[in-house]
């Protein structure tokens, strides 16, 4: 069975800490700020990542704080 495809955000500590905690049921990559995913995949962004051009095969997950008051 192929495992899936986990890409974080590399220049957020949030995303990094939580593809870390993926890396044993997922094929988990670092993305470099400018290089868009390759699909299919998922994304891992902080709240300000969110916005990044991405493929349609290519699902996003915004890691924020509880307490953060946006916008995201």
């Amino acid at each position: 069975m192929r495992r899936r495809t986990v890409y974080y955000d590399a220049v957020s500590r949030e995303a990094s800490l939580a593809g870390a905690l993926l890396s044993e049921d997922f094929d988990v990559l670092p993305l470099a700020p400018g290089r868009p995913p390759e699909g299919p995949a998922v994304l891992l962004v902080d709240g300000a990542g969110g916005d990044r051009p991405r493929p349609p095969d290519v699902h996003v997950i915004a890691l924020v704080e509880p307490h953060s008051t946006g916008p995201w």
